[in-house]
């Protein structure tokens, strides 16, 4: 009896050469109705209506009906990836996207910087939105003192405002933790939970990290404590030109999504003034 194809498999059966195209994503764009019509159906778009006029239309479940994925996984949906079937973390993602390598196996998580009170319990989520000028001076300061953990090398890197990357290059640590956002104020940070036991020593180390960076940052007033999020590994998957035979560039600017077009082997193009 033959095993049953994977999506993937099934695609890449089924690619065949065409013509150039243009894929243009437009996250965020949607909303709900004010005043009978959505903020777009108020809006006045005759560039966005001569495209319309010119492009092939449909729609898309990156999932299934009634799940809202978030951009990471929603992207790699529209690229045609089994979002089932393929799980890439936002910390993955995050990481990539700053030029961040997880070829070596590395466990990636995002961080979000917070604001503690005196006891430890999370007033601001996000730190006041720092800037990014801001976030790279604290990054700054947690990469000089934290090198390593355990012995564990350590890399950090701003990805924007008070949000950052954090990588432990170790192939042998497990990367099932679940986050360390309460997602709510007035409580602390969660403790790291490992979801099987290979990553149990790498929720020690992440429990390890939020300590000693709440005494790096003791002094800061706002981004003096962090919370992790995202965490995983590099997903081993089919390139886009392995799926579908063909070759493909991205022109993005905010990390997550450049990262997302990495993982799949897209050639990332820097264009001057892109917007997010």
């Amino acid at each position: 009896m033959s095993t049953p194809l994977t999506r993937l498999q099934l695609l890449q059966q089924l690619a065949q050469p065409g013509e150039p195209m243009l894929l243009i994503v437009l996250d965020g764009v949607g909303g709900l109705p004010q005043a009978g019509k959505t903020a777009l159906g108020h809006a006045v778009t005759p560039t966005l209506d001569d495209l319309a006029r010119h492009s092939n239309l449909g729609l898309i479940d990156p999932v299934f009906r009634g799940i809202t994925p978030g951009s990471g996984i929603g992207h790699l949906g529209l690229f045609g990836y089994d979002v089932l079937e393929t799980r890439a973390e936002r910390g993955v993602l995050e990481a990539l996207g700053v030029g961040l390598d997880l070829s070596d196996g590395a466990v990636a998580v995002r961080g979000n910087f917070v604001t503690l009170d005196s006891d430890g319990n999370i007033t601001d989520r996000r730190a006041g939105r720092i800037s990014s000028e801001e976030g790279a001076r604290v990054v700054a300061r947690l990469a000089d003192a934290i090198t390593e953990l355990d012995g564990v090398p350590v890399e950090l890197r701003l990805v924007k405002e008070y949000r950052f990357a954090l990588v432990l290059r170790d192939a042998s640590l497990g990367g099932n933790i679940d986050d360390t956002d309460p997602q709510k104020t007035g409580v602390p940070p969660l403790a790291a939970h490992a979801r099987d036991e290979q990553s149990r020593r790498t929720a020690e180390l992440l429990d390890l990290f939020a300590s000693r960076a709440r005494e790096i940052l003791a002094d800061e007033p706002a981004a003096n404590g962090v919370t992790m999020r995202g965490i995983g590994k590099k997903p081993d998957i089919p390139t886009f030109q392995e799926l579908y035979g063909m070759s493909s560039a991205v022109v993005a600017h905010y990390p997550m999504y450049r990262g997302a077009a990495n993982l799949v082997g897209m050639e990332i193009i820097d264009v001057e003034g892109e917007g997010e």
